[in-house]
């Protein structure tokens, strides 16, 4: 067997591999007598038909075709382990020998392997990363208290004036392109928030200043990334008649509307909080949202950190991966979508004015920075070789037996002792990442006075 490696970019590598004639026949003699085993013949009894009569009757090729994939099959492992190569997906199989080749039972074939990410590191200590605010201010948790006031705000029917900005419009309207009605640009009674942009561009800031039973005809063009081709940068006419005009009437903050407000909280329900008072509100809100601004505050800085690792490091991950990984993503969104809403994923991408394409490579950024963070941490806990205690180990295995109520025996026959360290492992070099990079006020303060330096010398 004659075997010859190539390293190729994109982090492959591929394998030609030629069996002789010799080689080949072993599998082929194996092949065919497997095919005698079930080939009947007239004037033999199932299984006992001769060789020569088999090959005159149906050729070799059935069996030629068989034992070539017995034989690419069989070398596999032994080949992987010969050449120490370890595939993330499985290889891309091609027969490169000749018909005339075949014929003589010689194979040759090729081996396209894409492998294991990986990286070189570079610096990955005091990098000076600074840190956003983890608290709210005062006009945060008032603006978040008025986000909620707004969910609980009637539509009172204005009875005169004329149509502004936050008003909600019932209308009926039609589109024209060329004079000619077109398909899906038709509704009565229709009610859009004059604002909230959720028509064509254009559309609603000229129906602002309409009256009640007042017809217009307002002119607007369609995007070029309109997702109906046909009216993609058309310039088009809707006919509208507006009928009522609705004005939001907010409730006032008091005592009495507090409990009201609870469902609206984040995750919580009336039966978990007893809020009664104005005071009790805003306390409750401030700690909630000073607990996500925190959490927000540490997942940010935790990205810079990674980002800025990678900018500085070099990456070894195939691109054959990375689509892989992306479209079976893909797949899992669309069945997701399907099982939730009974819809195409299409449809759904639609209302975000986004295509599949678009989509796909939203998918595939992801996952070339999830691909990228894992090596990150993964090379740091090999050269930091952080230690994990038993006591850790343990305290983990009760910490996850209080959170999912469970016995601390069930939680252990759930959970690998070596995921658990493994986790922990991951944990330590991400706090270790975390304490390691953050800017001090002193570099802040230097790096800002460069900055107004830099910017006094250029102009």
């Amino acid at each position: 067997m004659i075997k010859n490696l190539e390293k190729l970019e994109d982090n492959q590598l591929k394998l030609t591999i030629e069996l002789s004639k010799e080689e080949f026949d072993v599998f082929f003699e194996k092949a065919l007598s497997e095919e005698l085993k079930t080939y009947e013949a007239k004037g033999f009894r199932k299984g006992c038909v001769p060789k020569s009569i088999y090959l005159r009757s149906v050729g070799e090729q059935r069996v030629i075709m068989k034992c070539m994939d017995d034989a690419i099959n069989d070398n596999y492992s032994n080949l992987l382990n010969e050449f120490d190569i370890k595939p993330i997906i499985e290889a891309e199989v091609e027969v490169i020998s000749s018909p005339e080749e075949i014929k003589n039972h010689i194979l040759k074939y090729t081996l396209l392997f894409t492998q294991f990410p990986t990286m070189e590191i570079g610096e990955y200590k005091n990098l000076n990363i600074e840190k956003d605010k983890d608290f709210v201010t005062d006009d945060e948790v008032n603006s978040y208290i008025d986000s909620l006031l707004a969910k609980k705000a009637d539509w009172i029917v204005s009875e005169g004036g004329t149509l502004e900005i936050n008003d909600t419009a019932v209308f009926d309207f039609e589109g024209f392109k060329n004079g000619v009605a077109f398909e899906g640009g038709k509704a009565e009674n229709y009610n859009l928030v004059i604002g909230s942009n959720n028509f064509i561009p254009g559309f609603e800031t000229q129906m602002v200043g309409m009256k009640s039973e007042e017809e217009k005809e307002i002119n607007v063009t369609f995007p070029d990334d309109y997702q109906e081709p046909s009216l993609a940068s058309c310039p088009v006419v809707f006919k509208v008649k507006l009928h009522e005009i609705k004005k939001k009437s907010v409730p006032q903050l008091t005592d009495e509307i507090v409990p009201t407000l609870i469902d609206l909280l984040h995750n919580h329900s009336k039966e978990e909080l007893n809020l009664k008072t104005v005071d009790e509100l805003k306390s409750y809100v401030t700690i909630d949202l000073n607990s996500h601004a925190k959490e927000e505050c540490e997942n940010k800085y935790l990205n810079d950190i990674m980002k800025k690792i990678a900018s500085l490091s070099k990456f070894h991950i195939g691109s054959k991966y990375i689509e892989k990984v992306t479209e079976s993503k893909f797949e899992e969104s669309k069945k997701n979508v399907k099982e939730r809403y009974n819809m195409e994923i299409e449809q759904i991408l639609g209302f975000q004015n986004m295509n599949v394409e678009q989509y796909k490579e939203q998918l595939k950024e992801n996952v070339l920075n999830q691909c990228r963070d894992i090596l990150i941490v993964n090379e740091i806990r090999r050269i930091e070789n952080f230690e994990v205690l038993e006591e850790e180990i343990e305290e983990e295995y009760n910490k996850s037996a209080l959170e999912q109520n469970k016995s601390l025996k069930e939680v252990k026959e759930m959970i690998s002792y070596e995921d658990v360290k493994d986790f922990l492992q991951r944990d330590k070099a991400i706090k270790f990442l975390q304490d390691n990079n953050l800017a001090t006020n002193k570099q802040v303060a230097n790096e800002q006075k460069v900055k107004k330096t830099t910017s006094k010398v250029k102009k």
